[in-house]
């Protein structure tokens, strides 16, 4: 058996650029597209391997891709699997077939000193962005990752947003709207197994118009474990004529925060939900909402309008501590609310780190809560 991508097409109009692919994994086909405004899309197929490397490495079955794959990528995929295998054993080391290219006889791309950043409107985004704000050109935004395709309400919100963050910086954006994680969601986990994946192939469908592109970091160079988007993994999507960067590892969640937290963009525009329950831009009640209210608080940060409910110090005290993620960013805001004296938020935190949790937040994963969502709408 094998996981086979083939059909890759490709069509452009005066607005926009397509491709689409048919995957046949375990039986089942599924038409994968991207659309992408604001750039030029690559015809190769770099792209559909980092979108399908980790599902057949879940099945334990042969990758076959129609058409070019760059040499330097079919290296560090080797890498990679190397390393997955390592953290998530039931991840097999599979064969990948494809043609090669050749770059001493390909067509170069056009020269390009264009540098890209993924930006969500979150925390590490924004961090990455004004680190690196007078190299990056063009923010990438994503339609499908953390905001579903159906829910055009936020999508708009968000992507309104983006354009005035980049109108702000001088920076040019482009808009990428794919059903890829629907695909993804049904092999892999998207935040320990596939994200980095997901995003280094919405990159590597630019390589034509960016020679470099950055991934913003979720977790420090302290607390780096096995995770979708890691400082091993992210640089090996790398290719012959584009470079990956993984960025931010230097800083903690907090410490970003209180990097960016006095920029007028960032007020008017930080979203880091992704439940939205409500329809809310940021709905106050879910993990993320609420741990980085916790760390504005913390910080002392009042003015942030895009959260508008106060923090609920008994949420607060019943967020996941026995997960090791969220347990990370819980120790790091009980430090800062200790050193802020604030007596009420660091008794609610170690709550929260000691505490029990109810069923579906200890047994839950992220694609069920995904599920849920719309029930709260």
């Amino acid at each position: 058996m094998s996981v086979v991508v083939s059909r890759i097409t490709r069509s452009d109009t005066e607005t926009q650029c397509r491709t689409q692919a048919l995957i046949e994994a375990a039986a089942a086909r599924y038409e994968i597209s991207y659309e992408v405004k604001g750039s030029a899309i690559a015809d190769d197929a770099n792209a559909w391997l980092a979108a399908s490397l980790f599902p057949a490495m879940k099945l334990g079955e042969t990758l076959r891709l129609e058409g070019l794959l760059d040499n330097q990528l079919l290296q560090g995929a080797s890498r990679l699997q190397d390393i997955f295998h390592v953290w998530y054993p039931d991840l097999r080391k599979v064969s990948i077939e494809s043609r090669l290219s050749d770059s001493s006889k390909k067509e170069r791309p056009i020269a390009t000193h264009a540098v890209g950043c993924f930006f969500s409107g979150g925390v590490d985004s924004f961090y990455s962005i004004l680190k690196h704000k007078e190299e990056i050109t063009h923010l990438l935004f994503i339609h499908g990752f953390d905001i579903r395709l159906d829910d055009q309400k936020i999508y708009q919100a968000s992507l309104k947003a983006v354009h005035e963050v980049a109108e702000a910086l001088g920076k040019e954006v482009i808009e990428i709207r794919t059903n890829l994680r629907d695909f993804g969601d049904r092999y892999v986990k998207w935040g320990e197994h596939y994200f980095g994946a997901a995003l280094a192939s919405t990159a590597l469908l630019l390589s034509c118009q960016l020679k470099k592109v950055y991934l913003p970091s979720s977790h420090t160079y302290e607390h780096l474990h096995p995770w979708g988007s890691h400082p091993l993994l992210d640089p090996l999507w790398s290719t012959e004529t584009m470079e990956i960067v993984h960025d931010g590892c230097e800083a903690s969640r907090i410490e970003k925060i209180a990097q960016i937290a006095s920029y007028d963009m960032v007020r008017k525009s930080l979203r880091v939900c992704w439940l939205n329950w409500d329809r809310a831009y940021n709905c106050g009640r879910c993990e993320k909402c609420l741990r980085t209210m916790t760390s504005l608080r913390a910080l002392g940060v009042s003015d942030m309008p895009t959260f508008n409910r106060a923090l609920d110090l008994s949420l607060v005290s019943r967020l996941d501590g026995s997960n090791p993620t969220t347990r990370i960013f819980i120790q790091e805001n009980l430090k800062a609310a200790e050193e802020s004296n604030d007596v009420s938020l660091a008794k609610a935190l170690r709550k929260a780190l000691n505490g029990r949790y109810s069923r579906i937040v200890r047994n839950g994963s992220e694609r069920i809560l995904r599920k849920l969502r719309p029930l709260f709408k």
